[in-house]
């Protein structure tokens, strides 16, 4: 059955074209992982003023990202919120590392 452009399920056949598929999505990937890596610079700058949570989240990110390899586009995002919420709560006084992190209490089901 022929696809969208007159090709198997919508997708080019294997061949001389494969490659260079696979190469653009590694230097994609390579460049997600320098992008990841600065942002991992700019936090480790203001990692006394992170949060539990954050600092956790952090750490993680840092373990992950030490050798290049796979990699998630969310892990900019999460950096690049980290960072707002450092910038947020410095014009507010908030002490992220003193201030009771609110916790929800919910009696658990048995069974």
């Amino acid at each position: 059955r022929a696809g969208r452009w007159g090709w198997g399920a919508g997708r080019p056949p294997a061949g001389p074209g494969a490659a260079p598929r696979r190469a653009l999505k590694t230097v994609f990937d390579m460049a997600r992982h320098a992008r990841v890596k600065a942002l991992l610079e700019e936090v480790g700058a203001v990692e006394e003023r992170l949060a539990a949570n954050e600092l956790e989240m952090v750490r993680h990110l840092a373990r992950k990202y030490e050798d290049p390899g796979p990699s998630d586009p969310d892990d900019v995002r999460v950096l690049e919120v980290i960072l707002r919420n450092v910038a947020i709560r410095k014009g507010y006084a908030i002490d992220a590392r003193h201030r009771t992190p609110r916790a929800i209490s919910l009696e658990r089901r048995k069974g």
